[in-house]
């Protein structure tokens, strides 16, 4: 398993930690997602999904449900 971590505004509450854990295990390869402290570490699987895949699958999708991401 490998991570790749992003910086989000907005998510700090239970509720909003949920709803980018719920949303982003549902897609294939990806193995885990930790929100905290406006921080989303997302473990996948190299084999089944590209670094690059999950990183702009994780920023459309972050950014789709209402969540900036810092760079």
């Amino acid at each position: 398993m490998e991570k790749l971590s992003f910086n989000v505004d907005g998510v700090c509450c239970y509720e909003c930690s949920r709803a980018l854990q719920s949303f982003l295990t549902s897609l294939h390869g990806i193995i885990s997602v930790e929100v905290e402290s406006g921080r989303v570490v997302i473990g996948y699987d190299p084999e089944e999904i590209s670094a690059d895949m999950v990183e702009r699958v994780a920023r459309d999708s972050i950014e789709r449900i209402g969540y900036r991401i810092r760079d």
